[in-house]
This record gives C-alpha cells, structure tokens and sequence, in this order.
C-alpha cells in the first residue's frame, strides 16, 4: 500500500470543470491521503463559496486532507515543482483542472507499482470524439518518434496490455525519489512538452515508466482557462518550448525518426501517378491510407481507409498533395510533386 499526493494547479476553471475534477479525486476507490489545490489565476477565499465549502467537505467525509495554495500566475509547471517540496507522500497524482478520472483510475494505477517504477499513467480519452483502438502501425510512445506528425500520443487511444513507453502525457502518478531532476523551470507559462521533459528523465535514470490503459481518465478540453487563456496561448510560447525540447533532445543524443505514412484522398489517377515513384520510398513498414487499394495490392504495405486516418487525425491537408504544389508554387509534374513531398 502507498500512500498518495492528489495535486491540480488551476486557472480560470474554478467554476466550470474543477469542482468535476476534484469530485473525482473523492470517488476513487483507492483515496489519495491528501489533496492541494494551487490557484494560478484569481485568488479567492474558497472556503467562502458555496461550490466548495461542499468540495471541502467531501473532501474531509472521504479522508482526505487538503489545503489550498496561490500559485505565481506563471502556469502550471511552477506548480508542479511546489507539489514536489510540499506533497507530505511518497506518491504524487497530478491531474489536469479539466481531468475527470473514472473512480478506479488511481486504484488501477496503484496496482502497477513495483520497487523499479518511477510514473504510471492511463489513458485520456475526449468524451465528444469517438474512442479509437490504438493503431498497430503506431509508436508506443518511443521519445525517437516523438516529433514525428503521423504519432500520436499512445494515450489517446483505447488498446489492451501494459506499455512501457519513453515518455507520459498529462495525468500520471510518480514517486517522489524518481523525481530528484525536478520540472523545466524554463518553460513558458504554456509548458508545452513539460511532461515529456519530466518523465523521460526519470526513464534515463533507470525508472520504469508504465501504461496501464484500463486506467480511463476524461479529458473535457474546456476552451478558456489554463494554458488557453489569452495571455499565455501564443505561437512565440510554443515556439519557445519547442526549441528548448529540440534543444533537450541533442543532449539526450535522441535521433528523431519517422515512420512513412501516406494518405491519399484524391481520385485514381492520383494514386497511379503515386504508384509510380512508390519503388523509390518503399518500405514495409509503410502506412498507405487511401481510397483506391487495389492500386498497392503488389506492395507488401499496411492499407487502411481514408476513413480511418480522418477518425485519427481528425484534419489531414498535412498530406494533401494539391495544398503542398499549391504551398510550393509547383510547376512540375504530380508525380515529381509526391516524390518531394515524401522523400
């Protein structure tokens, strides 16, 4: 048995998915010991709002400690190191202020742990999306691929058996002796990255990270608060994180990698004329989705419908062949146009 910090550093969202992500925390049939709200944003008196003198108290019904604290208005990640220094436990919970946690979530998490584990995580499922089966074509989250378009975040997918991927995403439980290296205090108030930065060094230092994904954690994506909020959601933010991980990436000696994938949403002569330059790029590992399969049916390659990378992907003018020798100013052939757009 470990005893557990729950943590959520909010902003903007404390009358709209906070008090449904703190009532999760309540319900967990494995209760944390103690609960710490930082406030990053407005600084009221909570104990003076009818909302949660309830949430206080369900707190205080279920067993578990709390306490509230003020953060800096600098985002999260400053939050997340404070919880390190003031957790009274070993284990650390970190949700999001818009995390609803189905009530075994922890008590799943839990099960996982082992002398070697520094982090477990779940998966983080959008309630308004259709749930998708984890793709077999996809990276388990190996940190090589983690700059590659085409890999997404493993946790966004429903899927069966335990993982050992590289680096987590959003809400995971850690100890606290895998955790010595500390957050990037560098990062913008975005903290885009941060968890990759924060648990793949624990994976360097020899900590297992695990990913149980019966562990189902809601994700409600609110549109205001948090990083969303005006003064903190900026490309120069982004672009700023992003050049710190790249950054991070040559230290670690990582070598980033892609897996070719192709999508094809066009008519038959676009897929005839991409047939033809295929030999130069073919791999076996090759992703192909398209609307004419019978096009590759000599070609030892993964087909799957166009259907299915919209369910994916959601938006994929990223592979859209016209848009690119629209982008580009092509005067060339279609053909010579796939051949530089994939290789």
């Amino acid at each position: 048995m470990v005893n557990i910090t729950a943590y959520i550093s909010t902003s903007g969202r404390i009358h709209t998915t906070l008090p449904l992500a703190i009532t999760s925390i309540c319900m967990q049939t494995y209760k944390p010991k103690e609960f710490i709200l930082f406030l990053d944003g407005e600084r009221p008196d909570l104990r003076q709002d009818p909302m949660y003198q309830y949430l206080f108290g369900l707190l205080a019904e279920k067993g578990i400690e709390w306490k509230v604290g003020f953060g800096e208005g600098k985002g999260q990640v400053l939050n997340h190191q404070r919880a390190i220094k003031e957790a009274k436990h070993e284990w650390l919970w970190r949700l999001d202020d818009d995390n609803i946690a189905e009530p075994d979530v922890l008590e799943k998490l839990v099960r996982n742990i082992t002398d070697k584990t520094g982090a477990v995580a779940g998966i983080v499922l959008h309630p308004n999306r259709p749930s998708q089966e984890l793709p077999s074509w996809f990276s388990h989250n190996e940190i090589e691929y983690c700059e590659d378009p085409g890999q997404l975040n493993i946790q966004w997918f429903k899927q069966t058996g335990i993982k050992y991927p590289d680096h987590l995403y959003s809400t995971f439980i850690y100890r606290k002796a895998a955790s010595d290296h500390g957050y990037r205090m560098d990062l913008s108030p975005v903290g885009h990255r941060e968890e990759s930065f924060f648990t793949h060094e624990m994976k360097r230092k020899g900590w297992d990270l695990i990913l149980d994904p019966e562990a189902i954690t809601w994700h409600f994506r609110y549109n205001t608060g948090g990083i969303r909020s005006a003064t903190h959601h900026t490309k120069e933010n982004f672009d700023h994180d992003a050049d710190l991980f790249k950054k991070q990436l040559d230290e670690w000696g990582v070598k980033l990698k892609t897996k070719k994938l192709v999508i094809l949403d066009n008519g038959l002569g676009d897929h005839l004329a991409f047939r033809r330059m295929l030999p130069e790029i073919y791999d076996e590992d090759m992703v192909i989705a398209c609307c004419h399969p019978e096009v590759f049916k000599n070609f030892k390659v993964k087909i799957i419908s166009i259907h299915e990378a919209y369910q994916i992907y959601g938006v994929i003018n990223e592979w859209n062949i016209y848009k690119y020798m629209w982008d580009h100013g092509w005067k060339e052939s279609i053909v010579e146009a796939y051949r530089r757009m994939y290789k």
